[in-house]
């Protein structure tokens, strides 16, 4: 009987062995997940950091400030008025390169707003007036 019982064990091993190295040499089905270049992954970003700062103006009748800055997505300013954040799900995205997203309000012309990331060496900037 402990010859049978080593046999089924044996069995037992050498199949748990070939699924495990089915699966490990097997690419997934969607080929894995996909990565965007740099600039259509800063472009996303600057996508959903102008939605938020769309946001925080409908709510509070004014986007952020240069010294708030996007940190005002996540959380309230002192003493400001109908805010209904946080604006953001997540924290604040950092650039493909690591750098981090430059906001400004009032944006070039006085008024608005403009957020940008340098990303291979060139600026790409989002904004009211953009």
């Amino acid at each position: 009987m402990e010859t049978g019982k080593r046999r089924l064990l044996g069995c037992a091993t050498l199949f748990v062995i070939s699924v495990t190295v089915l699966y490990l040499v097997t690419p997934p089905a969607s080929g894995g997940p996909r990565r965007l270049d740099p600039e259509s992954f800063a472009k996303n970003n600057l996508s959903e950091l102008t939605w938020a700062v769309n946001q925080f103006r409908l709510n509070c009748d004014r986007y952020p400030t240069t010294k708030e800055g996007l940190e005002a997505l996540k959380e309230q300013p002192k003493d400001l008025q109908g805010w209904h954040g946080p604006y953001l799900q997540y924290k604040i995205p950092v650039g493909p390169d690591d750098q981090p997203y430059r906001y400004r309000s009032p944006g070039p012309t006085g008024h608005g707003y403009e957020i940008s990331v340098i990303v291979n060496g060139q600026t790409i900037t989002r904004g009211s007036e953009n």
